[in-house]
Order: C-alpha cells, then structure tokens, then sequence
C-alpha cells in the first residue's frame, strides 16, 4: 500500500501545543506512531511512504523508510500556507507512478499492479487556500485535472475522482488555545474543517478527524485511520 504524508509546513505550525512541543512536533511524532503500528503488520513490507510539503516532494519514489523518516525528523515550518498546491503536487507523485505501464490508455489497466493509496494531510487547519474555490466535489475533480495535465494527460479519466483507491484523510491538529484557519482561538465551540480538506476528503471516501491534544493525535493515527483504510488486517 501507498502512504503518503501531506505535512502543513506553514508559519502557523510553529505555535506551541503542549509541554513546549510545537503542533509540527506533534505531527512528527505522530508519523512516527503511525510507522510503528504499521511495522506491526504482515504487509508493512511491500509499503511505500512518500512525504509532501508545501516546498513540494520531500521524500518521493526510490526513498526507503529509513530516508523518509530521516526527512520527517528533518521537516521545519516556515513556507507559505497552499495546500491546494501540495494536493496537486501529491497526486502528481502518485501519477506518476501509475505511468509507468500501470495505466495505459485504450488498453485497459493491469489490476495486479494497482495499489491503494492514502493521502493523510496533517494541518492545523489555518489555510490561506480561498475557501470559495471548493464547495462540492467537481471543484476537487478541478484540482485532480490541475494534477493531470500537468502531466501531459488531457482526458477525462484522469478527472475521475474514483478512478483510483486514493483517499484523503485529513487529520486537523486543533488542540485547546489553538488559533482555527478563520484567526480564532478554540474554546468549546464546534470546529469547521477549512472548505478544501472537507470537499477532497468527501470526494474520495476518506474522512476528516479532528483532534484535540496529542494523545488523541496517536489514537487516531493508530486506530481511526488505520480502520478506514482498505488492506490493513
């Protein structure tokens, strides 16, 4: 199976969480967890994992385990929040893979070689992204298209949000005293995941969790993802 991590690399990530741990910190470790649960597993063995952030492929095709753990410990908070962009640069890298001989036009695909893949976004949820760009679904099959002719592919299939198993599984990092994207800090009202997380992780049949400190970080990333996922036993 396919991991790839979207990591929020923007200012905002910066900001303390707990125990003078930055949320940044809090999302390494929670890749970290997510690595030893996963190594737990029969099947971990034929796993790859890629990184993206919003400096673009951190860690992509050909690197081990070991050299993308390497580059998660390595991740530093200080680029420009667009996640729109990362998700585009996300789905280019698993595109790309799927062109070499997986996905061949006008004589069918080879299902032996397809592989479900699960893009997990860790963000705090303060994006610059406009939230009226994503309102239903075609807006995220707008942004799959976005991906796809950048890679000289212009048809429809490419725009098919179900042609492929990959879901979106935004996990937002809000913990208690926690600005939201909307500048506002979290008390006991009710948190709205920003527009885009909501719309890509409808549209793939992933699911948007929401947690509020650490231990419920690592709960999640150990229990409510790991059952959503197709493949894990």
């Amino acid at each position: 199976m396919i991991f790839l991590f979207v990591v929020d690399t923007g200012g905002s990530m910066n900001q303390v969480a707990t125990r003078g741990i930055s949320i940044l910190d809090c999302a390494k470790s929670a890749i970290e967890h997510f690595l030893k649960v996963r190594s737990q597993d029969a099947n971990h063995r034929h796993d790859k994992y890629l990184l993206v952030t919003y400096k673009g492929v951190i860690s992509g095709w050909g690197s081990g385990p070991k050299a993308f753990f390497e580059a998660v410990k390595g991740l530093e908070a200080y680029d420009l929040s667009n996640m729109g962009q990362a998700l585009i640069c996300a789905f280019d890298l698993l595109n790309k893979f799927r062109m070499q001989g997986i996905d061949t036009f006008g004589f069918g695909r080879n299902p032996r070689f397809i592989e479900p893949s699960a893009i997990v976004v860790l963000t705090d949820g303060f994006l610059q992204d406009p939230e009226a760009s994503y309102r239903t679904s075609r807006d995220f099959e707008a942004l799959l298209s976005t991906s796809s002719s950048r890679l000289g592919w212009d048809t429809d299939y490419c725009r098919s949000k179900n042609r492929w198993d990959q879901r979106v599984f935004p996990v937002l990092l809000q913990f208690k005293g926690i600005k939201d994207h909307l500048g506002v800090k979290e008390a006991s009202k009710a948190i709205r995941p920003h527009a885009l997380l909501h719309v890509a992780a409808e549209a793939t049949g992933g699911k948007v969790v929401i947690c509020r400190n650490l231990r419920q970080l690592l709960q999640a990333m150990e229990t409510k993802i790991k059952t959503l996922l197709p493949g894990f036993t």
